[in-house]
């Protein structure tokens, strides 16, 4: 038998076994005689066939037993008579029958044996390979989201840094600016500083993210005051662009993390500016759905996002053809949105643009006044 229960095919087998049994019968021929314990064994090939090739195997070759069993017990002219003769021919069969379904069954069992351990190992072997592949694609995938990392440092900030520098060499070299022009420079270091602090947090919440160690400290979190706080913050970055914040005067709160909603809201609103026209306005909107959820709207009347980009927009250092941001922003929105359980999608503005719309899970039937819009 092959090894780890592996056989033989069934005519291998059977022609083996008629093969030993020509040379068995031969060797027994000389005796012939009624004594039937030498002629037993013709069994040897029956069994010989079942261990190689199974019980079919064993059982056909039980057939041309028999004949070799008559063959070397009487002269092939003599006919079987009842009695001896015949009892004796039975008996052989039934115990030629009997050994060789009984190794035949165990050489069935134990190639099925070895089938289903082969089968396990193919299995494993399939599972280390594709776990293989799956560190390859993710260490391709840390690999260029290392060389994005790369390129948003190497352009992203260093272009604020290299107009903070000039900024600070003309204030330094020329002693008569004026004081408009002073407070204008000025402005502009303090624009970059700020962009250049949203840059650096948005890197580091997004190793945070990929480290596994965001963390959400939850506390009752009043949505409305951190969308005015946050648009009030970012004034400047919309110099060419209206904002506009609608916010009902009573809203559920949030079960969240303040610091990091404030992330979300900042990016959103940065995005917007950023994609949005001159002239044009972007509108905040926060409202109710029932007692279950708040919502946060963001919209936008710029170039909109096409299809093909939406699956990727939420992606880590992803960037659309005519994108100016780092890639940062939106991955950072959807990961805490993700992780205060709530979700985000984008819809086209009518009219064209993008609407971002974030929907919060809301605070066990809690809510505050608010008057005014922000």
């Amino acid at each position: 038998m092959k090894p780890s229960g592996r056989r033989y095919s069934k005519r291998v087998g059977v022609l083996l076994g008629i093969g030993l049994l020509v040379v068995i019968g031969a060797m027994v021929y000389p005796f012939r005689a009624h004594d039937y314990e030498l002629q037993l064994l013709l069994v040897l090939p029956v069994v010989f066939a079942g261990a190689l090739s199974g019980r079919t195997a064993a059982l056909v070759t039980a057939v041309p037993a028999v004949v070799m069993f008559h063959y070397v017990t009487q002269a092939p002219s003599e006919r079987i008579t009842l009695g001896e003769d015949a009892i004796a021919l039975g008996t052989f069969l039934a115990s030629a029958l009997a050994v060789g379904i009984a190794v035949g069954n165990r050489a069935d069992r134990l190639e099925a044996a070895a089938q289903r351990e082969e089968e396990r190992r193919v299995h494993d072997l399939l599972e280390q390979v594709a776990a293989k592949e799956s560190r390859v694609t993710l260490l391709e995938q840390i690999d260029q989201q290392r060389a994005a990392l790369l390129r948003s440092i190497s352009h992203d900030l260093r272009s604020p840094l290299a107009t903070i520098t000039a900024v600070a060499s003309d204030l330094r070299d020329d002693d008569d600016v004026d004081v408009i022009t002073r407070h204008e420079l000025l402005d502009t270091v303090s624009d970059e500083a700020q962009r250049l602090d949203r840059l650096v947090g948005n890197l580091l919440n997004m190793s945070r993210i990929h480290s596994g160690s965001l963390r959400v400290e939850a506390q009752p979190v009043d949505m409305g005051e951190i969308v005015n706080v946050t648009a009030i913050r970012l004034r400047r970055v919309f110099t060419d662009v209206q904002l506009h914040v609608e916010i009902p005067p009573a809203l559920a709160l949030v079960d969240g993390d303040p610091v990091l909603l404030e992330q979300v809201v900042s990016n959103l609103l940065v995005n917007a500016a950023t994609y949005a026209p001159p002239g044009s306005t972007v509108t905040t909107q926060l409202c109710s759905h029932g007692r279950d959820e708040v919502v946060l709207r963001v919209t936008d009347h710029g170039a909109g996002v096409r299809d093909e980009d939406v699956e990727h927009l939420f992606e880590p250092f992803w960037k659309g053809p005519a994108s100016r941001s780092s890639g940062l922003g939106l991955a950072i929105v959807k990961a805490v949105v993700d992780a205060h359980r709530g979700s985000i999608t984008v819809t086209d503005t009518p009219g064209g643009g993008a609407t971002f719309e974030v929907h919060l899970p809301a605070r066990c039937d809690e809510s505050y006044e608010v008057t005014g819009d922000g």
